[in-house]
């Protein structure tokens, strides 16, 4: 009956449509406009929810790429801190060891090749 006020369906005639005169009687139309403002409604918050949730995530990234970069270039000041000190480390060890090596020679010489040197001087 719709579809015959519609003119969707080809009218044999010997049907006519005598129920409803108009389509807006039938309140389809209603019906359908409903239908649609209700599934457009459903269908925009679900997008509000969808584009919140991206938003959150993309933040998220966002941050956390940050942090990346950030404990990249941290991680790169701490090994040229590390480097540096580690170097001059390095150097006041070897200053060290060369000072007690110097010392302990000096002692080995003052103490014992002098000695031995005199010892053997007494005896010839």
């Amino acid at each position: 009956m719709f579809r015959h006020l519609l003119d969707m369906l080809t009218s044999d005639g010997l049907n006519p449509a005598t129920t409803f005169a108009a389509v807006e009687e039938t309140e389809i139309p209603a019906l359908q406009e409903h239908c649609h403002n209700t599934a457009g409604a459903a269908r925009d918050a679900h997008l509000r929810r969808f584009a919140d949730k991206s938003l959150f995530f993309l933040n998220n990234l966002n941050f956390q790429l940050q942090e990346l970069e950030s404990d990249r270039i941290q991680k790169k000041i701490l090994s040229e801190k590390w480097e540096t000190t580690y170097s001059k480390f390095d150097s006041t060890i070897s200053n060290l060891l060369e000072s007690a090596v110097e010392s302990i020679r000096e002692d080995v010489e003052r103490l014992i090749i002098r000695k031995l040197r005199r010892s053997v001087a007494h005896i010839f």
